[in-house]
């Protein structure tokens, strides 16, 4: 449980981040208000969002394997790379982006809930 909150704090932090580069005004409201206006100009928010997307996937990375199921993490390799492009693209883009982060994230919740994948079955005590 504690892999799966580091991925969501990376995630919503990017997301954030991603809302202040998009110039949403909720979310540069609120980093004016904390006092943090400087970090509303690009060459600040940028490298920041790209930082926090680098966190979630290297978690992403760490979790996916211990369980052996690697297509969470490339999933949402894809979908950071659609969020940081898509900087310049539409905010469409970037949202589509995030979305597939945030189902690789939930994905590799269940699969690391199952447990490790192996091709065998536990061997059996007993003579049945």
């Amino acid at each position: 449980m504690n892999a799966l909150m580091k991925q969501m704090a990376g995630l919503s932090s990017a997301g954030f981040a991603g809302a202040c580069c998009l110039g949403v005004p909720a979310a540069l409201g609120t980093l004016t208000a904390l006092g943090l206006g400087f970090l509303i100009r690009d060459a600040f928010l940028i490298p920041v969002y790209a930082l926090l997307l680098g966190f979630t996937l290297r978690m992403l990375h760490r979790t996916t394997r211990l369980h052996g199921r690697r297509t969470p993490f490339w999933t949402a390799v894809a979908g950071s790379v659609l969020a940081i492009g898509g900087l310049y693209l539409s905010p469409w883009v970037v949202a589509g982006g995030m979305v597939l982060v945030l189902a690789a994230s939930i994905v590799d919740f269940v699969n690391g809930r199952k447990g490790p994948s192996c091709g065998c079955e536990p061997e059996r005590q007993g003579g049945v």
